[in-house]
């Protein structure tokens, strides 16, 4: 045999011995442990790795629950505009989830974390400490994402930092014991061409039961802390301007607001299927000592129209509007100051609150008024 003959027999055996080694060396998925979403998510073979790729879909870890413990998993995103979703302690349309703007890497809302009620993310009203971070994400490589949730907090690393984005953040939701799944979401208009890559999840339940710690209250002078609240309606697209006669006759509930003043009406009040916008009207009685005129400061998700005695005084929509005219919609301590003209005594205030996406809530604050 010739030298060359023998050297192409030598190539040809080192070429097949590779791929060999390679094939062997491949991990793969368990496809037993987890459900796919019809569209949106497919297994693939990726840096020598069976590995999820998301586009807008979703997988659900099957046959484990959990409560608390640690998930981790690894991602790998382009850096365009995408979602990333991990949720837990899910169950029917109830969860808790955090979530990755993949596109917004070190901006200090780059994470959100918000309870589910009805299916339905209420972001609006989880920002700053009590629901946003900043991360960094780095584009077209693999970086770790590690969750540990304790009762009723929840901490979060991102990447190779020893410093958690999210440090024992209060979680809000139902405390039950649930499933996890993870999420792919590619908003319209979005040139991405996946939300993300993830392999290595790991999901780690520890037994027992969930507890529920004695949290200090806080105390927030002059909010309104408690309101009566009517059924549901279908909001019009035009601002609201008197209370639905249909109304009058259908129960109405006294709740009280959540520890930081804010009224969340997904826990309240349940929406009609196929209702894409509602609202309700939350009402209460200002006793006042004089004729006075006093102001009120609003927080609200997404529109409001404020009424006293019967008197519509005010309106304001913040629907979150991606462009043009681009706004977040969400809610903070003053959004909405108005002035409230208050006779002797007892006066009505009525404040109809309608939402579409994003979170439904009321916060309202009174300032320098003379109350009984």
């Amino acid at each position: 045999m010739k030298a060359f003959d023998i050297y192409l027999l030598v190539t040809f055996f080192s070429v097949f011995l590779f791929h060999a080694s390679t094939a062997q060396a491949l991990q793969s998925i368990d496809k037993e442990k987890w459900a796919l979403s019809e569209r949106g998510v497919e297994i693939v073979e990726k840096d020598n790795q069976q590995v999820f790729k998301l586009t807008s879909g979703k997988l659900t870890l099957l046959d484990q629950l959990f409560d608390n413990g640690e998930i981790e998993f690894e991602m790998k995103t382009e850096g365009e505009r995408a979602f990333v979703y991990a949720y837990f302690r899910e169950n029917a349309q109830e969860s808790e989830v955090v979530y990755l703007r993949t596109h917004k890497s070190n901006s200090p809302d780059a994470l959100q974390y918000s309870p589910v009620f009805q299916g339905r993310s209420a972001w609006q009203i989880y920002h700053g400490e009590k629901g946003t971070a900043l991360a960094s994400f780095p584009n077209n490589e693999w970086f770790k994402v590690k969750l540990s949730v304790q009762n009723e907090t929840l901490s979060m690393w991102v990447g190779d930092s020893q410093k958690p984005s999210f440090t024992n953040i209060a979680l809000t939701g139902k405390k039950q014991t649930g499933s996890v799944s993870l999420r792919g979401f590619i908003p319209r208009g979005s040139p991405a061409n996946y939300s993300t890559y993830i392999r290595n999840v790991s999901v780690v339940s520890q037994q027992g039961e969930l507890v529920s710690k004695n949290m200090p209250e806080e105390h927030h002078h002059d909010f309104i802390d408690e309101i009566s609240v009517s059924a549901v309606f279908e909001a019009p697209k035009s601002p609201i301007k008197d209370i639905p006669a249909s109304l009058l006759n259908k129960k109405w509930t006294t709740i009280n607001a959540e520890k930081d003043g804010i009224f969340e009406f997904l826990r309240w009040r349940e929406i009609p299927r196929e209702v894409r916008s509602y609202a309700v009207v939350a009402e209460t009685m200002l006793v006042a000592q004089s004729k006075q005129t006093c102001q009120i400061d609003l927080g609200f998700s997404d529109a409001i129209s404020v009424l006293v005695n019967g008197q519509i005084i005010g309106h304001a929509d913040q629907s979150y509007r991606y462009a043009p005219n681009r706004q977040q919609g969400v809610l903070h301590n003053k959004q909405l100051s108005l002035f409230l003209p208050l006779v002797r005594g007892e006066n009505k205030l009525h404040m109809i609150v309608a939402d579409s996406f994003g979170g439904w809530g009321l916060k309202a604050k009174l300032v320098d008024c003379s109350l009984d």
